[in-house]
């Protein structure tokens, strides 16, 4: 078998403005059901590759770095990677959630700087295999997370799980450069 290189998911600055202030809407690029008519994208960026031309095995882990600038201390980053299969329904492969200030170490968290780009690098995805038939797609629909069903970094600095909504302030921006990408481990034979 043979792996196949690195596959690049942002070729342009992308813009991503979250109201963690907004109660009524959520950013949640989760979904229970494994086969979708479409993936979940509210206030997410989607990217879609260009249809495979053999079959292929997705098996191993998604890596890669995201590129960010925002203006707040820190930011949870999510996001959910598909099969748009040929019969254009999509088939849940993986979903990623990570906290900014601990992607270099998981120990000791380190804050971002606002208004300065900084590397988000991922490595602790879940396992994935499956066999991608020819003609499908990869998604990736990524965004931060704002699930109310899950503990929202409202990017102060403080201890997270001292945040509330009193300190959502002003909008999260996020700037998603162009040098981020993401590695995924396709196989042929």
């Amino acid at each position: 078998m043979h792996r196949s290189g690195r596959c690049t998911t942002l070729e342009v600055h992308s813009r991503q403005v979250v109201d963690f202030a907004d109660c009524s809407t959520q950013n949640n690029v989760f979904t229970p059901r494994i086969i979708n008519d479409a993936p979940p994208a509210d206030n997410a960026l989607v990217f879609v590759s260009e249809p495979l031309g053999e079959t292929l095995e997705l098996s191993g882990n998604v890596t890669g770095e995201l590129a960010i600038t925002t203006n707040k201390r820190d930011v949870d980053i999510t996001f959910a990677l598909y099969e748009q299969m040929p019969d254009d329904r999509y088939f849940f492969l993986n979903r990623y959630l990570g906290r900014a200030s601990y992607a270099h170490d998981r120990s000791s968290r380190k804050l971002l700087a606002p208004g300065e780009k900084t590397v988000v690098p991922f490595s602790q995805t879940k396992l994935t295999s499956r066999r991608l038939a020819e003609g499908s797609r990869l998604v990736l629909v990524l965004s931060v997370n704002k699930h109310p069903f899950e503990q929202i970094n409202y990017g102060t600095g403080k201890d997270v799980s001292d945040e509330s909504i009193a300190d959502a302030g002003e909008p999260l921006e996020v700037l998603w450069h162009p040098d981020s990408f993401i590695d995924v481990p396709l196989w042929r034979d």
